[in-house]
């Protein structure tokens, strides 16, 4: 089973869409001129039957209520999520079909895979993640699956604390990983967002901590077929610059998309 061709993009909320982000948008449409293309925005979530609908209503802001309605979404019908403030570069089509990739990131064997069923990207902040702002799976996908149940249950199954996961994805990658303030937008961060995202990623496919194997939960056929691109792919600007030196950075040339850091959910508060 392949990746969808469908392109999938959120916007909640009263505000409308800031016109850089329009600009943004309009990219993937004129990259991807075969693919199905879809905006889902409040008038289209009568058409969801959403499994964590009460924890979507609850959100405390419009960045968790979009990380719990993108995770639904893919597991729903499968296909490319990505950001508004995400500008596409190349056509995201030979991706379920890359077979090499040089990369010193020892997430998969990549000389072995021919097609993924899942992608993200690792981010470009102070922190080691995985970010949830580009992400395209199959159908059904078993870490989507696990995402929308963790948001439903608190899967006890993830019996690491934030603290020793997120150290091991340190040790992992010989990163130094910087612990940040909790504020509401850094919960939402860990909860529904990036944290989640990167610990479900690890439990999927595991990891060695010095002689100890610790195994995931996708079987190795599967695990072969998963991968977190380096950020050089889609997050190849820091998050920390200036909107202007974002405009003004010198892409490398394996970039596929640029996101530009707008952080709209951050300003577009629901306590206004």
């Amino acid at each position: 089973m392949r990746i969808p061709f469908i392109i999938h993009q959120i916007w909640l909320g009263p505000h409308p869409i800031p016109a850089f982000c329009l600009q943004q948008m309009k990219t993937w449409q004129q990259i991807h001129p075969k693919w199905d293309y879809k905006l889902w925005t409040d008038n289209e979530l009568s058409t969801l039957k959403l499994r964590n609908e009460n924890r979507f209503n609850l959100a405390a802001n419009f960045g968790e209520k979009s990380d719990i309605l993108r995770y639904e979404i893919l597991l729903q019908f499968g296909g490319l999520y990505v950001d508004v403030d995400f500008k596409c570069l190349k056509s995201f089509e030979g991706l379920c079909k890359v077979r090499s990739i040089h990369s010193h990131y020892p997430f998969v064997d990549l000389t072995r895979v021919e097609t993924f069923s899942f992608v993200t990207g690792i981010s470009n902040t102070s922190v080691f993640e995985l970010n949830n702002g580009l992400l395209a799976c199959t159908q059904h996908h078993p870490i989507m699956k696990e995402l929308v149940d963790t948001l439903a249950t608190q899967n006890p199954a993830m019996a690491l604390t934030d603290a020793r996961i997120l150290g091991n994805i340190a040790d992992f990658t010989t990163g130094k990983l910087f612990m940040r303030q909790s504020t509401e937008f850094m919960q939402t961060i860990n909860q529904t967002g990036p944290g989640l995202l990167t610990k479900t990623f690890m439990r999927a496919i595991g990891w060695k901590s010095g002689n100890k194997i610790i195994p995931g939960f996708l079987p190795r056929s599967e695990s072969d077929n998963v991968i977190a691109l380096p950020s050089e792919y889609f997050y190849p600007i820091p998050n920390h610059l200036s909107h202007q030196k974002m405009l003004d950075f010198k892409l490398p040339v394996e970039a596929m998309a640029v996101h530009y850091w707008s952080r709209t959910w951050q300003t577009n508060s629901l306590r206004g």
